[in-house]
């Protein structure tokens, strides 16, 4: 059982969640407990700077644990950062351009995969290919490849338009004409 804080309600929250690991967001250094929540009957993590209280309020039965155990390794494979919803899987695709003098764009990208693949398509061009459970917690990563990206594809097109307005917006910021994918 854990009374942890709000910070969007801004009140004190108590969940009885049966955790399973500890992650630390790559984007933010953040710590969270991440597990399954009885209340929600879903997986969820929860920021551990934000744990007022735990304690053990029940143990689980060896069966649910190893069950949803397994469920939770499945969830996590799919996983990029620390949203563990279960949802429908969300394609992403990108192609990368670097010269080749600039193999530390490749070195990198093979690098910061995490849960994807990245594949050569002739002597300057990479794909990377993921199906992930949330591709909003990718966009930081992939931003940090503009001006090198010539070609999206995402199944989650809300997330592939923001991404190319981010980009058009940008541009105008900076006073290039013409900034797009």
């Amino acid at each position: 059982k854990i009374d942890s804080y709000n910070r969007h309600r801004r009140t004190t929250e108590t969940k009885k969640l049966l955790p399973f690991k500890l992650l630390i967001s790559a984007e933010s250094g953040r710590r969270y407990i991440s597990g399954y929540c009885q209340d929600i009957k879903n997986y969820m993590s929860l920021r551990v700077d934000y744990i007022l209280s735990a304690e053990i309020a029940e143990e689980a039965e060896a069966d649910e644990y190893e069950r949803l155990s397994l469920e939770f390794a499945e969830l996590r494979s799919h996983c990029w950062g620390v949203n563990l919803r279960r949802k429908q899987l969300e394609h992403v695709e990108f192609t990368i351009y670097a010269a080749k003098n600039e193999q530390y764009i490749v070195n990198r990208l093979y690098r910061e995969k995490r849960i994807g693949t990245v594949q050569r398509l002739d002597k300057d061009h990479y794909v990377f290919k993921a199906d992930v459970s949330d591709t909003n917690e990718m966009s930081p990563w992939i931003k940090t490849f503009i001006g090198r990206i010539t070609q999206f594809n995402f199944s989650n097109r809300s997330i592939e338009n923001r991404i190319k307005n981010d980009i058009e917006q940008m541009g105008k910021n900076y006073g290039i004409k013409g900034m797009k994918l």
